[in-house]
């Protein structure tokens, strides 16, 4: 279903419910009700304009402050021991919802602005979150389970929103997932989901920053101590990591406009960095094994660059892609299945275009390409086999394929439309090109 279609359905709903507030408000006064059950339970409310605010705390040693300018409502549940909430709204229409369940959890939201909407539920012990708007028609939604969790969304700006949801509702030994989500601009979306093991673990920590308008970033975390980072600057962008197992590490960072990445991690200690600046980048990244890396940079230098298109799909143990790309309209495929595979990828220029497929043990790959309408074609099959393109200047072709064990290929190509192609079958060939004009 189209993001778009999800936002506008959600926000006709938070703010049909705040519309029916409006009707209430608008010729009411301030109203608080304040139930507890309990020993040494507090509760606070200072209410100025004509506010609405609820406070139910059942159990021991509960706290809540709620504050109140203009016309807002506030809604907080908290039941257990030593639970703590805090609420301060300024401005009118912004509704706040806050449900805690057992011990030791702490909530704190601050609402500026109109038709902002919160909302905190947290079930388990000594988990923490905070929700801080300032503007308009902002939503925040988090939910927290188990035990330890952090989470914390600031919003500054003009509709946008915000979805954690950390833990597992049930028995669990362990939780501590952190999640942070940062939103500056106008109509921006991000959302973060961790969970971990039922027998205990997690320790997941993700971030989301964004500035700018109409930006996209999704984290999806499953299993234990995996980290994530999500930044984008600009307007139009759009971020999507997944990753299941336990210690894998995604870093994506664009700036521009209309920038697309999408990292997708199985299976441990996995690592991916994709960097993009510019305009209509798109890079995806697959590892499905252990201790596989990529890295991916397009538009790397200065103002960037525009319509790159990277593809790194690995498969297997301690595999190794590195991909560079600054000009206009490059492209890179590269495919490692297998172990200990290394390719490198760097091209300059615009319309250059890279195919790297590796199968087997201790393949390296290497294509440098600086110029225009270049083409590198690289096939490895074997153990140990080695190639390396260098193409400089416009229209050149390179093909290797090198099938067998302990192979070698070295092309170089300089000046203009120059043609290459090496084929070697078997073991301890070695083949060297150079070109020139």
């Amino acid at each position: 279903m189209n993001i778009n279609y999800i936002l506008y359905i959600m926000r006709n709903l938070i703010f049909s419910v705040l519309t029916l507030l409006y009707g209430t408000f608008l010729f009411a006064q301030n109203t608080s009700n304040v139930l507890q059950v309990g020993v040494a339970n507090n509760a606070s409310v200072l209410q100025v304009g004509a506010n609405n605010s609820d406070v139910d705390q059942i159990g021991n040693n509960n706290d809540s402050t709620v504050d109140q300018l203009g016309i807002n409502d506030s809604d907080i549940d908290q039941t257990g021991n030593n639970n703590s909430a805090r609420v301060i709204q300024r401005g009118f229409f912004n509704r706040s919802v806050v449900i805690q369940t057992c011990n030791f959890n702490i909530a704190r939201v601050l609402q500026f602005g109109i038709f902002n909407f919160s909302s905190i539920i947290q079930n388990g012990n000594g988990n923490f979150a905070t929700a801080t708007q300032f503007g308009n028609f902002n939503i925040s939604a988090i939910s927290q389970f188990g035990n330890g969790n952090f989470a914390g969304v600031w919003q500054f700006g003009t509709s946008n929103v915000a979805f954690v949801h950390q833990g597992i509702n049930g028995p669990k030994i362990n939780d501590f997932n952190n999640a942070t989500i940062i939103q500056n601009g106008s109509s921006n979306f991000a959302h973060i989901d961790e969970f971990g093991d039922i027998g205990g673990s997690d320790f997941n920590r993700s971030r989301i920053d964004q500035n700018g308008n109409n930006n996209f970033s999704y984290n999806a975390q499953v299993g234990d101590f995996n980290i994530s980072a999500q930044d984008q600057t600009g307007n139009l962008n759009y971020s999507y990591v997944y990753q299941f197992g336990d210690r894998n590490s995604s870093n994506e960072d664009q700036t521009g406009t209309s920038n697309n990445s999408t990292t997708l991690q199985f299976g441990n200690l996995n690592n991916s960095r994709v960097e993009q600046i510019g305009e209509n980048n798109l890079s995806t990244v697959t590892q499905n094994g252990t201790n596989n890396n990529s890295t991916v940079l397009q538009g790397f230098f200065g103002a960037g660059g525009n319509d790159h298109v990277s593809d790194v799909d690995q498969t297997g143990i301690n595999n190794n892609s590195f991909v560079g790309q600054h000009g206009t309209a490059n492209y890179s495929d590269v495919d490692q299945t297998g172990t200990a595979n290394s390719s490198w990828v760097a091209q300059i220029g615009v319309t250059n275009e890279s195919y790297v497929e590796q199968i087997g043990l201790g393949n390296n790959s290497t294509v440098d390409q600086i110029g225009n309408n270049n083409v590198a074609t690289v096939y490895q099959n074997g153990i140990g086999n080695l190639s390396d393109i260098d193409q400089n200047g416009n229209n050149h072709y390179s093909c290797v394929e090198q099938i067998g064990n302990n192979n070698i290929s070295m092309t170089s190509q300089t000046g203009f439309n120059h043609s290459s192609i090496v084929t070697q079958l078997g073991n301890n060939n070695i083949s060297s090109v150079t070109q020139t004009n």
